[in-house]
């Protein structure tokens, strides 16, 4: 398995958007940059999108 490392240089953010304690659900965005361990690939994330349900 290929491991990525946060570039903690970068201009990382993650913005939440909505949090329903009574569904248990946080949404939002972010943006990030992940470097590759052993080559020093990078990706760049940079609409990311999420939604977690915490209760499960």
């Amino acid at each position: 398995m290929d491991q990525y490392f946060l570039l903690e240089t970068a201009d990382n953010w993650v913005e939440i958007l909505n949090l329903d304690t009574d569904e248990f659900i946080v949404s939002g965005t972010f943006q990030c940059t992940l470097v590759h361990e052993g080559c020093g690939d990078t990706l760049f994330i940079t609409d990311g999108r999420f939604d977690y349900d915490w209760a499960n």
